[in-house]
């Protein structure tokens, strides 16, 4: 007698429900630019995803078309977003399109700063100390091109100065971030924004040294900007920290401004 058995039922897991994650469209308001020919590209986004998070995913997509290079905007305004941002703030739940503009080509901050400082710090002794190598014979310094090496040595120290500056005003901000602290140690003492006073000094030198009418008139337009961005961090600075901020810092010059 042959026995039939009949199979168990598999009782398989009820279906759950798909997680919806809005969609964003990324386009050109023109042609694509060439480092992103596959332009226009959705990218899925949550509630946490930021313009910073956008960008990086489009340079991953397109390596040439790194994040320094683009702009992000609404397609209703060409305001550039901050990287800050998040998206669902931008377009809202359901969805929607963002608007990326190539900048071109761009260098870092660290390049800018070490062509237009340490390049004179560092061609200037070259030429003086080894006049061998580019005029292939030696010459004798006069009087006067010794006194200007000297004063030489206040327009080293001024940029210096100003890259001592600028490296304190870096470390207080994390990577990919834009959060602000107090800044203090080497000039902040007495000044807010010691970075313009060095940049001052050292046209400041320039200008002795040269006589140019031209460099005066660079240093008046140039200190008369400067000037004007130092009194608007200063206000900043101060409406920002509050009580926090120290008492007695000037903007720019000591003393003075």
């Amino acid at each position: 007698m042959i026995k039939i058995t009949r199979p168990n039922k598999v009782a398989f897991p009820p279906p759950t429900a798909t997680s919806y994650m809005p969609s964003l469209t990324i386009s050109c308001a023109s042609k694509p630019p060439p480092v992103a020919r596959g332009l226009p590209i959705t990218v899925e986004y949550t509630a946490t995803t930021t313009v910073a998070d956008v960008k990086g995913h489009i340079a991953a997509k397109f390596p040439n078309f790194y994040v320094a290079r683009q702009k992000l905007s609404l397609k209703i305004d060409k305001a550039n977003l901050d990287d800050e941002k998040r998206i669902v703030d931008l377009v809202g739940e359901k969805g929607g399109e963002l608007q990326v503009k190539d900048l071109g080509r761009q260098i870092s901050w660290r390049t800018v700063f070490l062509i237009e400082y340490a390049g004179p710090l560092i061609i200037h002794p070259l030429i003086y100390h080894f006049p061998q190598l580019w005029y292939g014979r030696n010459v004798s310094h006069s009087q006067l091109q010794k006194d200007l090496d000297g004063r030489l040595f206040h327009y080293q120290f001024a940029e210096l100065s100003n890259l001592c500056t600028h490296l304190t005003l870096r470390s207080l901000r994390p990577p990919n971030s834009r959060v602000r602290a107090i800044p203090y140690g080497y000039g902040f003492s007495l000044i807010s924004c010691p970075n313009y006073f060095f940049e001052t000094l050292g046209w400041t030198v320039v200008t002795v040294m040269t006589g140019s009418i031209a460099a005066a008139v660079f240093l008046a337009v140039s200190t008369t900007q400067m000037a004007l961005w130092a009194i608007k961090k200063h206000k900043n600075y101060k409406k920002e920290f509050g009580k926090e901020y120290p008492r007695g810092r000037y903007a720019m010059i000591p003393f003075i401004l």
